[in-house]
């Protein structure tokens, strides 16, 4: 077994973050152009070792030699000493794995999540990442994190994602700062549960703040909820009809567009823009003039000239909205035909 990666992890806390690992492309791209091994070249002339070496590697690797079979796997992955032939390739790094070599678990891990779609399994990458990691393998740490945040491959687990995000930084595959970017989205996604259950009970009884607040979170849909139009189109109503400008700014988006569920009707998205634009609300103003064939738009207000800050993670749910800023924007950039959590200035361009 290769336990080159010993190493001791004394401090474990439980939180969470849904990140995708390292730009491999960009990093092997790179590492193949250090071991000279640029496109134009054959995979003879940028060979590092003697023909013997190679032969006597081959032979090796046929004799079961888990670190020859490795290597024979590199060889044949990145075009160097061995005409590449990725298949050949990924038959090494399974014979290797078997045997419990733990970089080419690692190598086999990875080729199973970068595989096309039609041959990706996160499953089976998942079960190599494992056996990396277990062995002590940091960058397989990392990966399995990401698996169980994600829940693709393994059922989410918040819990076992950070632990494999710790030894994982313990490995030197992660900084401090990567580390705690990840430890700092994870505290923010696992407090939307109780957050949530918090808005149900309020907008149960009647909360017209909790109410748009629930329509927002089925509107784009999240790690712990899963997008619900229908949800979102009930809870907006519910909040404007009782006068939220923003709940009827967001209704009067989806009566536009005729998306959850129900059929487009500029109508009725009119006479809802209108009741926010009563109340001052700039986005419903700028859209009746836009479906207005005598107006002229004003100049888009300062507060709407860039999109709500994001940094990677979850939002962060306040409970509060304004009457007419970024909630709203918010609101907008959820209700586009793409719906999505961050939407620039195009965005707003075309509204």
């Amino acid at each position: 077994m290769n336990l080159s990666y010993q190493f001791d992890v004394t401090s474990i806390r439980s939180e969470l973050i849904p990140i995708r690992s390292p730009l491999f492309g960009l990093v092997l791209g790179g590492l193949l152009l250090m071991s000279g091994c640029a496109s134009t070249q054959s995979y003879r002339t940028s060979c590092p070792v003697a023909p013997e070496t190679v032969t006597a590697t081959q032979s090796q690797a046929e004799a079961g030699g888990a670190a020859s079979q490795y290597q024979i796997g590199l060889w044949y992955q990145a075009n160097i000493c061995l005409k590449q032939d990725k298949a050949i390739a990924t038959e090494w790094f399974r014979r290797a794995a078997e045997q419990g070599h733990a970089d080419a678990q690692y190598s086999l891990g990875r080729i199973y999540v970068y595989r096309d779609e039609t041959e990706q399994d996160d499953e089976e990458a998942a079960r190599w990442f494992r056996q990396a990691a277990e062995q002590g393998h940091p960058r397989a740490s990392w990966w399995l994190g990401d698996l169980y945040v994600a829940g693709s491959g393994v059922a989410r687990d918040f819990d076992r994602a950070e632990y494999w995000y710790r030894r994982a930084f313990a490995g030197k595959a992660l900084s401090r700062t990567e580390l705690d970017q990840r430890l700092d989205h994870l505290e923010k996604i696992r407090g939307l549960p109780a957050w949530k259950r918090k808005q149900q009970r309020l907008a149960d009884e009647g909360d017209r703040e909790a109410q748009y607040e629930l329509g927002i979170l089925y509107s784009g849909g999240r790690d712990y909820v899963e997008q619900n139009l229908a949800q979102a189109f009930k809870w907006f109503q519910k909040s404007a009809d009782q006068g939220h400008a923003n709940a009827q700014f967001a209704l009067g988006r989806m009566y536009e567009q005729g998306i959850g569920g129900i059929s487009k009707d500029v109508e009725n998205a009119k006479d809802l823009y209108q009741k926010a634009a009563d109340q001052e609300h700039m986005l419903a103003k700028r859209r009746l003039c836009d479906l207005s064939e005598d107006c002229t738009p004003a100049p888009k207000s300062p507060d709407f000239d860039s999109s709500p800050s994001y940094t990677g993670g979850a939002p962060q749910y306040t409970g509060k909205s304004t009457g007419g800023g970024a909630e709203a924007l918010f609101a907008l950039c959820l209700l586009t035909p793409y719906i999505q959590w961050v939407c620039g200035a195009a965005v707003l361009g075309a509204m």
